[in-house]
C-alpha cells in the first residue's frame, strides 16, 4: 500500500523477479524498487519499468471517512 500525491495504489507485494517482498524497498517519486535485484515497478499501475507487458497485481482502493480499503 503506498501513498502518493495522488492517492493510495495498492500492488501485489512479491517482486516477479525472484519473490522478494516489495515492501522492504525504496519508494521514490512513484517508483517501487526491489531491494535485492533492483526491478522497478510504477507504485500506481504495477507496470515494469524494464520489461514491457509485465505488470504486478493491482488492487482496488476505497477511502471513506478517512479509513483506506483494499479489495482483495
Amino acid at each position: 500500500l503506498s501513498h502518493l500525491e495522488d492517492g493510495f495504489h495498492a500492488l501485489h507485494d512479491t517482486c516477479l523477479h525472484r519473490g522478494a517482498s516489495l515492501a522492504a524497498g525504496p519508494l521514490e517519486d512513484g517508483i517501487l524498487t526491489c531491494h535485492l535485484h533492483f526491478w522497478c515497478f510504477d507504485a500506481r499501475t504495477g507496470a515494469s519499468t524494464q520489461v514491457p507487458g509485465l505488470a504486478l497485481r493491482v488492487f482496488n482502493i476505497k477511502t471513506e471517512e478517512g479509513d483506506v480499503y483494499v479489495e482483495v
